[in-house]
């Protein structure tokens, strides 16, 4: 899990980045078919989280040898499921994290998030779906142990979305190109 907390963005590869995160910027933005109430919430909790440091990880860990397609996907997954989990436990503006509308606005992104896996046209790794499948049951798992425990969820789950991109960054480089089960 260290690498996705413990990397460093050096200022010549934040030119590259920015390029990439756009990328994934007009992912997100082609996953929606028209603005909505709910798109508009989405927009704002994606522009309310500047860093998006899980998101750069993944862009800058994997290899030059993944495929970019998947690599956008993969990003654009991690992007929903840090924007997810902004949206549990900060909560939306104005609302407050435990409100019925951060709640389904948090289901909502993590729907989005394996959406922009699995609705693709040439599929994705299946090694990939399944390290944000298991990343994600990690997630809930380490959410609900927090919170059963005491101590404090929003760490446990920023700690688990940074797992999400470090398993995703496997699997990009060591993923074998396949046919996602739909």
């Amino acid at each position: 899990m260290g690498r996705a907390r413990d990397t460093a963005t050096d200022g010549e590869r934040a030119t590259d980045e920015a390029v990439t995160l756009a990328a994934v910027d007009a992912h997100l933005a082609s996953r929606r078919r028209a603005e909505t109430p709910l798109s508009c919430v989405v927009d704002a909790v994606l522009a309310a989280r500047p860093e998006r440091r899980p998101t750069r990880v993944v862009l800058e860990c994997a290899s030059a040898r993944s495929n970019a397609r998947d690599v956008v996907a993969a990003a654009s997954a991690v992007d929903l499921l840090d924007a997810r989990t902004f949206v549990r436990w900060v909560g939306l503006p104005e609302r407050a994290p435990a409100s019925t509308d951060a709640v389904l606005v948090g289901d909502y992104l993590h729907s989005l998030a394996f959406e922009s896996l699995v609705e693709t046209s040439d599929g994705v790794s299946e090694s990939l779906l399944g390290a944000v499948t298991a990343g994600v049951s990690d997630l809930y798992g380490a959410e609900s142990d927090a919170a059963s425990d005491g101590r404090d969820v929003p760490a446990a789950a920023r700690r688990g979305v940074f797992a999400i991109a470090d398993a995703v960054v496997d699997a990009l480089d060591g993923g074998t190109r396949g046919e996602a089960s739909r």
